[in-house]
C-alpha cells in the first residue's frame, strides 16, 4: 500500500484502476468516529486503537508538507504505521469485532496488502 494522506491508494498499473482504488482517509475517519458512540464496547475499542495510528500518519504527512520531515523520513514512518494498523487488525477482542468494526477492519486490511 502507498499512503499519500489524506488518500490511501492501493498500487495500480493504470490511471483508471488507480482512481478506482483510492479511498479517502477523511471518509474512513468519519466512519471510524461513528463508532465512538456505538453501544458495543468492542466498536469503541476498535476506534480507540485505530484513531491514534491514523492521526500519527496524518500528522507526519502534514509535517512533510510543512518541510519538517524529509521524504525519506516520511517513507520511513510508513512501515511503522502499517505495522501498527496490522497489529490491531490481527488482534481483535476474544469475541471478535462487531460488524461495524469488521467492515472498517476489512477496508483497512484490503489496503495494507
Amino acid at each position: 500500500m502507498t499512503v499519500f494522506l489524506p488518500v490511501i491508494v492501493k498500487r495500480a498499473y493504470s490511471p483508471q484502476k488507480a482512481a478506482e482504488k483510492q479511498k479517502c482517509l477523511t471518509h474512513f475517519e468519519r466512519d471510524l468516529k461513528a463508532l465512538e458512540t456505538s453501544r458495543f464496547a468492542a466498536n469503541r475499542e476498535f476506534r480507540a486503537r485505530v484513531s491514534p495510528i491514523l492521526q500519527t500518519a496524518r500528522s507526519a504527512h502534514q509535517d512533510y508538507h510543512a518541510g519538517q520531515l524529509s521524504l525519506e523520513e516520511l517513507q520511513g514512518l510508513r512501515p511503522i504505521v502499517e505495522s501498527q494498523l496490522d497489529e490491531v487488525l490481527k488482534n481483535p477482542p476474544k469475541k471478535g469485532w462487531p460488524a461495524d468494526a469488521i467492515g472498517l477492519s476489512n477496508r483497512l486490511h484490503r489496503h495494507l496488502r
